[in-house]
């Protein structure tokens, strides 16, 4: 992910996800992963999935998950999440 290789990275994400699909971490990295890939819908809702899960990391998820919403034109939806 710091270098850039966001298609390796989300691979990694997916490979963490299979073996602990409870962890949220694992859900906000592929969904960071998602939103440096301007795959905005599939970003959300990883986004979404570790504020569902709950815990250390994922306090300001929904921020992420608002912000694709802005990114795909979803403004309305973009400040309902944020309220």
């Amino acid at each position: 992910f710091g270098r850039g290789d966001y298609a390796e990275a989300l691979r990694r994400a997916d490979v963490m996800l299979a073996a602990g699909p409870h962890v949220a971490l694992s859900w906000r990295f592929k969904g960071e992963c998602l939103f440096q890939m301007d795959r905005w819908g599939e970003a959300e809702a990883c986004f979404r999935r570790a504020a569902e899960i709950g815990g250390p990391g994922t306090e300001e998820v929904l921020f992420w998950a608002a912000f694709c919403q802005h990114n795909a034109g979803q403004r309305e939806a973009a400040v309902a999440t944020l309220q």
